[in-house]
């Protein structure tokens, strides 16, 4: 399983999975679990960022699946919230060329992805944002979305809606 952890964006780490990541470790599944950065308050980390992080964490494991006693035969990925997020995100750049393009992603590792486990509600960024502004405050808005929240294609490209409505061909997903 390839987890990463949830936290609005902006906060979270890898260790507050440690009962989940337990429970699975315990069946006899191997967790690769990745931190990412966190949006902070100068707003210069948005999730094409944090994508890329995760991309990171993904080939380094692979690169180093040898020394760590890696199988990657019969990978899952793994997410709660944003992280749930991101997951989906990252299963998209390996179906989608446009998105790679958009996160500026040359290479991903050669896996074959055959599930994606998330609990997350971020599939629309736009309609999330629209349902947010009667909660939050513009700073707040930003702290969430980002400073790219008014970004049109950003809104769009990072959202999970966008390509499935391309008819893209996904792994399984179960939500």
């Amino acid at each position: 399983l390839f987890s990463v952890h949830g936290g609005g964006y902006v906060y979270g780490d890898k260790k507050y999975n440690t009962i989940f990541h337990s429970y699975f470790a315990d069946k006899g599944f191997t967790i690769i679990s990745a931190n990412y950065r966190l949006i902070d308050n100068d707003y210069d980390v948005s999730i094409i960022e944090q994508l890329q992080d995760i991309v990171d964490a993904l080939s380094y494991a692979y690169d180093n699946r040898h020394f760590h006693k890696l199988n990657f035969d019969k990978l899952f990925l793994v997410g709660d919230s944003a992280g749930g997020h991101l997951v989906f995100l990252l299963d998209i750049l390996f179906h989608d060329e446009e998105a790679r393009r958009y996160f500026n992603i040359k290479n991903l590792p050669p896996i074959k992805i055959r599930g994606v486990c998330l609990n997350s509600t971020m599939y629309d960024m736009k309609s999330l944002y629209k349902y947010a502004e009667k909660f939050l405050s513009k700073r707040g808005l930003k702290k969430v979305f980002s400073k790219r929240c008014i970004d049109d294609e950003f809104m769009s490209k990072t959202s999970p809606s966008y390509y499935v409505r391309k008819n893209i061909k996904l792994d399984p997903l179960f939500n």
